[in-house]
């Protein structure tokens, strides 16, 4: 499989020379508004989608391993009003394949505006979920092929942050000639580089590249190509049925438990000591008798930063009643006490955590461990849901039990 790059630069390159000779490039900030106006006036749109991932993750194997890409057929339904995901959707789509002898999964997934079905064809099963965290999760992997700028109330938002933004000239997708703009992003968050590949009639992205890095030095590249594209047709209510074929079971999908990290709890954490952003030494051992709330997370990471306020707002309200906030940095490739003092986190920041986090069996970010006085674990969590009115009643609840407030 051929660098995305090379493609731009073999077509686009060669646009830009072309365009060069005959009069101005055009201005790809424009182009972007136009794109993000026409993607607001969108009422419904029906495509195509192809996703694929290529580069290597550390902790998930070699991904250029893939052998097929996830494809599958979107109609969505764009409504500012739907909180959920956005607006009405059906996705009819294929697996990718990882290993040679999977056999091909087909799947199709609705969601109504209420409830989110999925029937998956070798399992011979209908999931129904409620607009829940398990509604979210028989999402995942499926919302790939819905570019997120048709679901979000303010498309293509993102682009905002960019550092630099250049115009790269032309290329064709899907039989569309279309602008390509190459972004560049140096902040705090995963993404370094991305492409868009603009209709220049209708001004619509026919294709998104986003190249990002999931740990230091472990660059992927994620692309999304939507064909076939057609916009405000007409969509009849019955679109969103779910007939059950007959043989198949109709159930709730009960989520896999992802809120207790490996380490069971009850058991003595394992000891670490650690520098702060002071370069003086902490060791676990020292914080017996108080509660330590541990937060491995990197500054990269999206859901690591959407839990530090809910930490800072713990921190607040019990820092003087024996309660310990660790930040511990982990696989970071930025500058966490950079970023801690510059949104005002006051808690304590802990570097270089990449061997506690083996201990700890961390494989994603952000995990949360609260150790009792004893030094026994009292509680697990991976992954940040967004939710911060329950992250944070968690917590209060245990520091309440704890120590008797």
């Amino acid at each position: 499989m051929k660098h995305p790059r090379r493609y731009i630069w073999g077509i686009g390159l060669i646009a830009v020379m072309n365009l060069g000779l005959y009069g101005q490039l055009p201005d790809p900030k424009e182009i972007l508004s136009k794109s993000e106006s026409a993607i607001r006036n969108i009422q419904s749109i029906s495509y195509r989608a192809e996703y694929y991932v290529i580069g290597t993750l550390k902790y998930s194997g070699n991904i250029d391993a893939v052998l097929s890409p996830h494809q599958g057929d979107v109609l969505f339904v764009r409504s500012t009003e739907d909180k959920f995901m956005g607006g009405k959707f059906v996705v009819h789509g294929v697996k990718p394949r990882t290993k040679p002898e999977q056999s091909i999964a087909s799947y199709k997934i609705v969601y109504d505006g209420k409830k989110v079905k999925k029937l998956i064809e070798p399992e011979k099963v209908v999931y129904v979920n409620d607009q829940d965290q398990a509604g979210k999760y028989l999402l995942v992997g499926v919302i790939d092929l819905i570019l997120n700028d048709f679901r979000a109330l303010k498309p293509m938002e993102g682009n905002s942050q960019a550092d630099r933004i250049q115009y790269e000239g032309l290329a064709v997708v899907g039989g569309v000639s279309c602008h390509i703009i190459h972004l560049f992003f140096t902040g705090e968050s995963s993404l370094q580089e991305a492409w868009w590949f603009v209709g220049i009639d209708d001004f619509l992205p026919r294709k998104v590249q986003q190249k990002r890095y999931g740990l230091p030095k472990q660059e992927i590249m994620q692309i999304l190509t939507m064909t076939e594209m057609k916009v405000d047709v007409a969509v009849d209510s019955s679109r969103f049925i779910l007939d059950v074929p007959e043989g198949f079971r109709v159930k709730a999908y009960q989520m896999e438990s992802s809120v207790s990290p490996t380490l069971p709890l009850g058991e003595i954490a394992p000891e670490w000591v650690l520098k702060d952003s002071e370069n003086r030494l902490n060791a676990l051992q020292g914080f017996r008798g108080k509660i330590v709330i541990m937060d491995f997370w990197a500054t990269w990471c999206g859901p690591c930063r959407q839990a530090m306020p809910v930490l800072q707002k713990i921190y607040d309200r019990y820092a003087q009643k024996g309660i310990v906030v660790l930040g511990i940095s982990t696989w970071e490739s930025g500058d966490p006490v950079q970023y801690m003092r510059k949104n005002r986190y006051s808690y304590k920041l802990l570097l270089d955590g990449d061997d506690v986090a083996k201990k700890y069996k961390v494989s994603g970010i952000p995990t949360l461990y609260v150790i009792g006085p004893d030094g026994k674990i009292l509680y697990g969590e991976v992954g940040f849901d967004g939710d911060s009115d329950r992250f944070f009643s968690i917590i209060d609840r245990i520091v309440k039990e704890h120590l008797n407030l």
